[in-house]
Parts: structure tokens; C-alpha cells; sequence
């Protein structure tokens, strides 16, 4: 499971909202067909409003109410992450 933190370089911000889904522990069954091989967990938790995967390039958009993220999915790296939050609805 990898974390995004659209808050990392937000300070004196405190998230209190809901937590993060935590996912099932021990084997799970899947179709054939089907294999999950990198879960993405963005923080502070919300529901994805956007998403776009980008085949030939190996990357991923997804967004939320808090932000943006653009993750390389082939190297299992973040690229880039864009708080979308205004500066005077944080505190």
C-alpha cells in the first residue's frame, strides 16, 4: 500500500476528518483476470473524484476534494501531488 500525503508540507494542519480505509488482512479471491498490484492511499481521506490512467506512459491521475496526484505506476513512484485547498479554509 502506498501513502500520499497531500498535507506533508502543511503546517499546523490537523486532519479531522474520518480515517483511512485499512484494507483486509490475510489472502483474498479474485477473479481470473484480475491482479491489484500497487493499492494507493491518499490522505487526508476522500472520495476520488477524477481518475485517468495514461497506458503507453505508465501513470495515473487521480483527484479528490483535497488535491491532485500524478503517480508512474510502472516505477511504483509518486510524481507529483498539488493541494487544491485554499490557504484560508485550513484553519
Amino acid at each position: 500500500m502506498v501513502e500520499i500525503d497531500f498535507t506533508e508540507d502543511k503546517e499546523n494542519f490537523q486532519w479531522k476528518g474520518h480515517g483511512p480505509l485499512l484494507p483486509k488482512e490475510g489472502s483474498i479471491t479474485v477473479p481470473a483476470g484480475f491482479k491489484l498490484q500497487t493499492g494507493l492511499q491518499l490522505i487526508p481521506a476522500a472520495p476520488v473524484s477524477a481518475l485517468v490512467v495514461e497506458t503507453r506512459w505508465g501513470l495515473l491521475a487521480a483527484g479528490t476534494v483535497h488535491g491532485f496526484i500524478l503517480y508512474d505506476y510502472l516505477n511504483k513512484k509518486t510524481v507529483t501531488t498539488k493541494w487544491t485547498v485554499s490557504q484560508g479554509k485550513l484553519y
